[in-house]
C-alpha cells in the first residue's frame, strides 16, 4: 500500500491505525478506513506577490512552487500544472521562501494563506491570494514543452 505523502519509512505491515493530517480522496477511501467524521472539504490557494502577473492557477505553469514537505498539493501541482513544489518544512519557511524569491508561489491550505493576508497585514502587504480557483481541482493539466 502506497499512500502519497506520508513518510517513505510508514510500514502499513505494522501499523493498525494512522493519524494524521490527510486529504480525504478516491484513492485514499479505497485503501483506508475513516471514522466518520463531519468535515469540509478545503484546497489550497497560492500566495503570490502582488506585482507577479499570477492571476489564475493556470500561471504557475513551468513556474517554482513552494510548499510544505508532505503538502497535499504537492501531487495536483505535478498533474495539473507540471511542475513538483519546492519542500519546505513547513509554512513559515516556504513563506520566507516566497519572500526570498525562491519561489513564484507558495501554496498551503486556503484559509492558512488568508488568515496570514489578514492578521499579518502590513508584513504581507506586497502579496496576495488572487486565483478565483482553489489548487485541489481537477483541470486539464499544463501542457508544457521541458
Amino acid at each position: 500500500m502506497t499512500i502519497f505523502g506520508l513518510p517513505q519509512r510508514f510500514d502499513p505491515s505494522n501499523s493498525e491505525m494512522i493519524r494524521a493530517s490527510m486529504q480525504y480522496t478516491k484513492e485514499h477511501s479505497e485503501i483506508l478506513s475513516y471514522v466518520p467524521t463531519p468535515f469540509e472539504e478545503i484546497g489550497g490557494s497560492a500566495m503570490v506577490r502582488k506585482d507577479s502577473g499570477i492571476k489564475n492557477c493556470s500561471d504557475l505553469c513551468g513556474k517554482p512552487v513552494c510548499v510544505s514537505q508532505g503538502s497535499n498539493y504537492t501531487k495536483p501541482l505535478v498533474e495539473q500544472y507540471g511542475r513538483p513544489g519546492k519542500g519546505f518544512k513547513g509554512m513559515p519557511e516556504a513563506l520566507l521562501a516566497l519572500r526570498d524569491g525562491n519561489c513564484v508561489a507558495s501554496v498551503h491550505a486556503t484559509l492558512g494563506i488568508q488568515a496570514r493576508l489578514r492578521n499579518d497585514a502590513v508584513q504581507w502587504r506586497d502579496y496576495e491570494s488572487p486565483m478565483p480557483e482553489q489548487l485541489i481541482s481537477y483541470s486539464p493539466p499544463c501542457r508544457m514543452n521541458l
